[in-house]
Parts: structure tokens; C-alpha cells; sequence
């Protein structure tokens, strides 16, 4: 007996551990493919991945940040004087702490750029597994969901030149939405909420682009919960987030506030306008479209099809393109917005999750399309 005891007292020490592992593991598979992928093996990561247009003024931050301590203000340029940074403001406070760490084993601008991005892609695909964990997904396919999450083509096709929009917290902003608009009927849902808050409170921290959205997101979600099940308790629930991105956000753009109020905005902030939203929408047909080199020639006959045709204001729209997987899943999610297919057929007893994830898949679009509501919104509102 004593041998029985001892073997099930090593199965439960291996299990404690197995999660963990499987995370370290998913965490070297992203490296690996990102190394191989990338051909990384003989390249200088001291050089920036990308060394034009905004990787320059992100460069430029991060080495403020570690010539300074932080990015606020540059004394190194606009001389006389010195550069207030913080009168630009591309907060991304919670990114920049985590760079500031890498800071600490160099002092290379490019290596923390190039370091930070190649960590944010393990984050994403972390971020990912746990939130469908949540959803009750099995593991194996969450690990594998989260792998091909971080190899989005958005992720590669904005890679450093745009670092500000690094989408790791993402993941846990949408796992909080589903879970209020499903009237926060999940049993883990105490521990999803703590979570979440935490996540809210990080966005808040950094780029607003992500804050904005997980803002309208969690007020719609609470619409629908309303109205589907009279939740009040999922609108108290979207009212703290909401309130926590809010409050957060406010904190971390008070360098920039208190920099308007004693030296004025800079001319060149002005440069937005409510047009921009119907030539930088985005376009289903580019988010569903598949790249022209697909191996597959069917599919790859049809994006370079695509590509001949020469459609109008294709420009920085072409980087939302979801690859084949997040494609497949968008579809299925605006057939089951319209009850062209029955949830509770693809989702069994996951039914109402994927009635929440459908109806805040099809508001998101609404709102981003070329001729949405955003684009009502940047003219009564703001431009950006």
C-alpha cells in the first residue's frame, strides 16, 4: 500500500506542475518559430526588426527611457531647451515598465525594441490560452490557439513599427466582455473578474487605441446582458471596468494634461479628421482575404485576385487580415449573429457563450467598418 500512496502522491506533484510546463513549453515554441521564421539565428537583434516611419519615434522613447528613467521629458533634443516628450501623448506606461526591466541588462534601444516585441508575441500567446481556458476550452487546443493568436498577420505585418499596439491584454478585455454579456454566469467567475480587473487596470496603463474599444465593448455586453437576462449585476460589473480603464487611463495621460496646460498643445497634434475614418476602416474583405503566396493554390488564387483588382484606400487597412483560422471563426460568429447557424449545434452546452461572443463580434463590426458607426462617432465626437 505504501507504494500505491507514494506513486499517487508523484502523479498529484507532476499534475501541479504539468501547467506551468505546458506554458514554458508554449512560451519556446513561439521563440522557435519566431527564430526560424524570422531567420534570426545569424541577425544582430541590436538592430531594430523595422527602422522606419513610427519604429523611429519609438526608438526614440525608448532610449529616452534609458538614457533618462523615463520617457516624459528628452533634454537630449530640441535644444535648447529639451523635448517634452510627454507632450505627444503615446503613453504605453505598463509596456514601457517591462522595457525598462530589459533596460536593466542593456543599454542598445534597438535590443530592448527587438526583445520587448519578441516577448509581447509569448504574452499574446499566453493571454490567449488562458482566456479560452476560462471559456473551457481544453487545454491542448487553448496552448495551440494561443500559438497561432501570436502569429497573427497583424502582429507581423505591424511588428515594431507600430509597438504602441501590441495586443497581449486583448485576450483578457474580450474574455471579460463575453463574460459579462453572458450574464456572468460562469463558475470560475469571481476568480475571472479579479483577473480581469487587473487586466483592465494595465490597459488603462497603456496605449488608448485598445482601452477605447475594450470601453465600448464592456458597455454594449452590458446592454445585451440587460436585455437578455435583466443581469443588473453584470452591468455593476461593466460599470468597475469601464470605471477601473477610465480612472487608469486619466492617471496615465496626466503628464500630458498638466504638459497642454503649461506650454499648449503641439501644432502638429491637429493632424487627425473624421474623413480618415472612411479611408482607414476596416474592410471585411481584407480581414477575410488570405494572402496571395498561400501554398494552397485555390486559396492562394483568390488573394492575389484579390490583390489585381486594385480596390481603393488600401493602405494600413491591410494589416487586419485574420489569417485562415480567425477568418473561419469570424464567419461562423456573424452566421450565428444572424441565426443562419443554431449555437447550441457548434457549442453544445456552450451555447449562450457563443450567442455573447456572435452579438459583440457583430457590434465590433459595426463600428469598425468603412461607413460604421465609428465613423458617425469621429464626426459628432472626436477625429481620432
Amino acid at each position: 500500500m505504501d507504494w500505491l500512496l507514494l506513486g499517487k502522491n508523484k502523479l498529484i506533484n507532476i499534475r501541479k506542475f504539468a501547467g506551468p510546463l505546458l506554458y514554458a513549453l508554449q512560451a519556446i515554441s513561439v521563440l522557435v518559430i519566431a527564430f526560424v521564421s524570422f531567420r534570426l539565428a545569424n541577425y544582430d537583434l541590436r538592430v531594430p526588426f523595422n527602422y522606419t516611419g513610427d519604429s523611429v519615434v519609438i526608438l526614440m522613447f525608448i532610449k529616452g527611457l534609458i538614457l533618462n528613467g523615463w520617457t516624459w521629458d528628452i533634454p537630449q533634443l530640441s535644444a535648447p531647451y529639451g523635448m517634452s516628450a510627454a507632450a505627444f501623448p503615446l503613453m504605453t506606461s505598463f509596456d514601457w515598465m517591462i522595457m525598462k526591466g530589459l533596460s536593466l541588462f542593456t543599454s542598445e534601444p534597438g535590443l530592448v525594441l527587438n526583445l520587448f516585441w519578441l516577448l509581447t508575441m509569448v504574452f499574446s500567446a499566453w493571454s490567449a490560452a488562458v482566456a479560452l481556458g476560462f471559456l473551457g476550452v481544453h487545454r491542448a487546443v487553448s496552448l495551440v490557439a494561443g500559438v497561432l493568436y501570436a502569429f497573427l498577420p497583424y502582429a507581423l505585418l505591424r511588428n515594431v513599427a507600430h509597438l504602441n499596439l501590441v495586443y497581449y491584454l486583448v485576450p483578457f478585455l474580450s474574455l471579460l466582455a463575453i463574460h459579462i454579456a453572458s450574464g456572468l454566469r460562469a463558475a470560475n467567475g469571481p476568480w475571472v473578474r479579479r483577473v480581469m480587473y487587473a487586466a483592465c487596470l494595465a490597459q488603462g496603463f497603456n496605449y488608448i487605441y485598445f482601452s477605447f474599444f475594450a470601453v465600448l465593448l464592456f458597455g454594449f455586453a452590458a446592454a445585451y446582458a440587460y436585455v437578455n437576462s435583466r443581469s443588473r449585476a453584470a452591468v455593476k460589473v461593466a460599470a468597475v471596468a469601464i470605471g477601473l480603464i477610465i480612472g487608469a487611463t486619466a492617471i496615465n495621460l496626466a503628464p500630458s494634461f498638466y504638459s497642454w496646460h503649461k506650454d499648449g498643445k503641439p501644432p502638429e497634434m491637429g493632424y487627425k479628421h473624421p474623413a480618415e475614418a472612411e479611408i482607414f476602416g476596416a474592410k471585411i474583405r481584407r480581414m477575410i482575404a488570405p494572402h496571395k503566396d498561400n501554398p494552397v493554390p485555390i486559396i492562394g488564387k483568390w488573394g492575389q485576385a484579390d490583390i489585381s483588382v486594385g480596390y481603393p484606400n488600401e493602405n494600413e487597412n491591410v494589416t487586419a487580415r485574420l489569417g485562415l483560422a480567425g477568418a473561419a471563426g469570424f464567419l461562423l460568429l456573424l452566421l450565428v449573429s444572424l441565426r443562419l447557424v443554431r449555437p447550441d449545434e457548434v457549442a453544445g452546452d456552450k451555447a449562450d457563450t457563443m450567442n455573447s461572443l456572435a452579438a459583440l463580434t457583430l457590434f465590433a463590426v459595426l463600428v469598425i467598418t468603412v461607413g460604421g458607426f465609428g465613423a458617425i462617432f469621429n464626426l459628432a465626437v472626436a477625429p481620432d
